[in-house]
């Protein structure tokens, strides 16, 4: 579940270390959809996800389902696309434009 924590580092910013899966469960699904991705990478889904990753690290857990590999990569594609091919968030110098961009 490295992506998922690949995620967290994307997406936090130094010092907002409590309440990680909120905050990625609120910013990942305002990243645009992308249309070669059959489906938008939503609340529910990161909300999954964060729970897998929360047993991998702190339960010992060490395999996962295909399909929450791929839904993990989706994720990481859907910030990264957005954050590169969005005019409007590629315009941004710092994490904290970015927020500013999609949460307001």
């Amino acid at each position: 579940m490295a992506l998922t924590t690949a995620l967290e580092t994307l997406l936090i910013q130094p010092g907002e270390s409590l309440g990680k899966k909120v905050k990625l469960v609120d910013r990942v699904p305002r990243f645009p959809e992308l249309p070669q991705f059959p489906h938008h990478v939503g609340a529910a889904d990161i909300t999954r996800l964060y729970g897998l990753r929360s047993g991998c690290v702190h339960a010992g857990r060490t395999e996962v389902e295909k399909s929450d590999e791929r839904l993990a990569s989706m994720a990481v594609a859907q910030c990264l696309g957005g954050l590169l091919d969005d005019a409007t968030l590629r315009a941004c110098r710092t994490l904290s434009d970015v927020l500013v961009k999609l949460i307001g």
